[in-house]
């Protein structure tokens, strides 16, 4: 199978800053799309907004947070369409992580999205056991 479409929607500049992101890491890439949600929409508009995305194939809405007016309008979608999946609160790693794997289908490629969140999702200490010393070089980054 091939991978399904995505389609990245949020509160704010959410949708587009993960864009611009995840763009400077792996270029354009054709099977995601990405829709803000902007405090001058109505809830109408999202829902039309990102139904107008939906296409035959299989779709993941990633959404921002739950509970939220972008995860509310990609359920209320999912719940029509058993095509369509929603997996929220996932981050930009999990993003770069699943561009290029393939899935069998959207719910292995939703889980993989969330499990990798959990993987990524860490808190840096530092304490004595720390393993950065006084010479490191912080410069480099990605």
């Amino acid at each position: 199978m091939n991978k399904a479409k995505v389609i990245v929607v949020g509160h704010g500049k959410f949708a587009s800053s993960l864009q611009n992101s995840l763009e400077l890491f792996v270029g354009t890439q054709k099977e995601e799309n990405f829709i803000d949600f902007t405090k001058e929409m109505s809830e109408a508009d999202l829902y039309e907004k990102i139904s107008k995305q939906i296409n035959d194939g299989e779709v993941i809405i990633f959404t921002d947070l739950v509970g939220g007016t972008p995860y509310k309008k990609a359920a209320e979608i999912a719940y029509k369409n058993k095509k369509v999946g929603v997996v929220s609160g996932c981050n930009l790693s999990s993003l770069l992580e699943t561009t290029y794997k393939e899935y069998k289908n959207k719910e292995e490629f939703m889980q993989d999205l969330v499990d990798i969140t959990r993987k990524t999702a860490q808190i840096f200490e530092n304490d004595d056991t720390s393993e950065i010393n006084e010479n490191d070089d912080f410069s480099d980054g990605i």
